[in-house]
């Protein structure tokens, strides 16, 4: 069933169950304007608990563009060969580096 066919049918059973709820609500003899809130309210209430297959339907994942570029960058897109570590490097003469010499 096509996406647009999901969302049609998922309206109407929401429709048929304001509806139902209004229905009964009147019959019950309540107010017009209170029959119509609680119908709306009851009818989400039961739409959103009972009625998940239209909302969580799987959307077709894009590959994150920025992501692939960075990948294929760092050379970690798939495929590429992963480079060796760097080896530290052994201190230079004459690199003082953070050690002060006294004078």
């Amino acid at each position: 069933m096509s996406t647009r066919a999901q969302w049609i049918l998922y309206s109407i059973v929401r429709l048929a169950l304001f509806g139902g709820v209004f229905a009964i609500l009147m019959l019950l003899r309540v107010d017009l304007w209170i029959a119509g809130m609680a119908a709306a309210i009851i009818a989400l209430c039961i739409s959103y608990i009972f009625l998940k297959q239209p909302q969580s339907t799987p959307k077709p994942e894009k590959p994150d563009t920025d992501a692939v570029a960075e990948d294929a960058a760092l050379g970690d897109a798939p495929g590429a060969t992963p480079e060796a570590p760097e080896a530290p490097r052994a201190p230079l003469e004459g690199d003082r580096g953070s050690q002060r010499q006294p004078e």
